[in-house]
């Protein structure tokens, strides 16, 4: 079985939005958590406008901090290949990858060991985080696109759903951390009218 793909490159610009989107949807799960955890304390301590502010602040500073490290990390001369044109080969479990400053890149597919469709990419991850993008479009045809992934990727692919278990992990400690806060109160209220 062999598929090869059309000639395909990967802009700067799509390959720094594809990581910038990839870590800023780790961000909401981080300031998803942070906002629960401000929301309990300003319960707890009556202060709204601190928690407010702090939180706005916080949200700026994580934004800004994703698109800079996604800026760094897109336009690193390590991810310079990713720019070039280049030929895609896939053929008895091996991929082989000819770029247009004719290097050559092959293995075993095996050095793949997860893949993903974002933002019209597919990421073929060599590690947790570097990983190889492949424009959807580069398929010759829809049918050569669902060989790939079923007999190329198969196990591998991870299609992009809704994360049930994240969300009902953050339900659970969000529940807990305001239903410690409504209890806490009433103690910091006391304490208060007692000094």
């Amino acid at each position: 079985m062999r598929i090869e793909l059309d000639e395909l490159e990967c802009p700067a610009k799509d390959f720094f939005r594809v990581v910038f989107w990839a870590q800023f949807t780790d961000f909401l799960w981080y300031w998803a958590y942070l906002t629960a955890v401000l929301y309990a304390a300003a319960i707890i301590f009556d202060d709204w406008m601190f928690f407010g502010i702090f939180s706005v602040v916080v949200a700026m500073v994580f934004l800004l901090t994703v698109y800079f490290t996604s800026r760094y990390y897109a336009y690193s001369k390590e991810n310079s290949v990713h720019f070039q044109k280049r030929k895609m080969t896939f053929e008895n479990d091996k991929y082989h990858v000819v770029c247009e400053d004719e290097t050559e890149t092959h293995g075993p597919l095996s050095h793949f060991h997860k893949a993903d469709i974002f933002c019209d990419y597919y990421r073929l991850f060599l590690s947790n985080m570097a990983f190889y993008p492949i424009p959807v479009s580069a398929f010759r045809s829809d049918e050569e696109r669902l060989r790939f992934e079923t007999e190329i990727l198969g196990d591998k692919l991870k299609m992009q759903a809704i994360p049930w278990k994240k969300t009902l992990i953050f339900l659970l400690v969000s529940t807990l951390l305001l239903g410690m806060a409504f209890v806490l109160r009433p103690h910091v209220c006391c304490l208060q009218c007692l000094m």
